[in-house]
């Protein structure tokens, strides 16, 4: 039997907790505010959206470790009376997993996934705020295990062109897994509350961007992170010497860096302080945490490409294509 099989709560869905946006994972993570129009963050964040995206297809894929993939697909369809409207879909593979019995002794394998599609709208408020929704409907399965998902995902963006910068803030993963078959519980699925900020200079070639994450939890570390250690000789309590307070905080956080070489080509660098303090081995961390990315256009399509460190034995590969429809008509 499978350890998904005795799960007694909900897990969070890998569709919602990875994003395979290159550039966004160049940077840190998921966008939440933008200078421009970008297709394939408004896969993450509903208030992306946007009408200089239309009748535009955008595809990402991402393969991590052990077999694991994730894939994306958008398509905005275009504006009428202010409202622009999307939809598209995200798929999430677990590769190839051991079936053990109840002696921990592998009978066999199987593999499994997540499927969810979405639609949703986006209503332009004035020249500079814009809000948006979309729901999303899933489908979970492990071996003989399948669950469904209902949800809603939420968002507003602000341009201030003039100044050069954008906010935006996105309430996403908002929904309930509904067990179908098999031992899948019923119950919430962790919704992710962001806040994010980017700003531009008039006379320099890059921007920063400023993104904060899983707002509706304060401490994100694990159960007696901040816990004195024991000497085993003396008995005696020793500090951990973790500032619980800033180590709370960045947690929540994840910086990046764009630097626009040409309107055709640009580079991507982030930071996210929570994949570089979770997923260590023993203190080794290395490069945990960094990023790297490039966007470039070629005539009508776009193109992206980035690097990611998720564990110091190696890295993951973010890949996307942005086309015009009318290249396959």
């Amino acid at each position: 039997m499978s350890a998904w099989a005795v799960r007694a709560q909900v897990s969070p869905w890998m569709v919602f907790d990875v994003p395979t946006d290159p550039r966004a994972a160049g940077l840190g993570g998921r966008l939440v505010a933008g200078l421009e129009a970008d297709a394939h963050g408004a896969t993450y964040s509903p208030a992306l959206m946007d009408s200089a995206n239309a009748t535009r297809v955008a595809f990402d894929h991402v393969r991590y470790f052990g077999g694991l993939h994730a894939s994306a697909v958008g398509y905005t369809w275009g504006t009428r009376r202010g409202w622009t409207l999307t939809s598209g879909a995200r798929f999430a593979g677990f590769g190839e997993l051991n079936e053990t019995d109840d002696t921990g002794q592998v009978i066999g394998s199987f593999s499994g996934g997540e499927t969810v599609v979405q639609s949703g709208v986006t209503k332009r408020l004035n020249d500079r705020w814009r809000v948006a929704g979309r729901v999303v409907l899933g489908l979970r399965n492990v071996d003989r295990e399948t669950a469904g998902m209902a949800g809603l995902e939420l968002g507003m963006h602000g341009l201030f062109a003039e100044q050069r910068l954008a906010v935006g803030a996105a309430l996403t993963g908002w929904g309930r897994q509904i067990g179908i078959d098999g031992n899948q519980p019923d119950g919430r699925l962790p919704a992710n509350l962001q806040v994010g900020a980017v700003k531009g200079f008039e006379h320099a070639p890059f921007r920063l961007h400023l993104r904060l994450s899983d707002l509706q939890t304060w401490d994100l570390a694990p159960e007696g992170t901040y816990d004195p250690l024991i000497d085993p000789l003396t008995g005696e309590e020793i500090p951990s010497g973790k500032w619980a307070f800033g180590d709370r905080l960045m947690r929540h956080v994840g910086v990046g860096t764009e630097l626009l070489l040409s309107d055709a080509l640009a580079i991507q660098v982030g930071f996210d302080y929570r994949r570089r303090a979770e997923l260590n081995a023993n203190g080794r961390t290395g490069t945990n945490g960094f990023s790297i990315g490039t966007s470039f256009a070629v005539k009508q399509f776009q193109l992206r490409l980035s690097r990611n460190t998720y564990h110091f034995a190696g890295s993951s590969t973010h890949l996307a294509l942005n086309i015009p429809l009318s290249a396959w008509i």
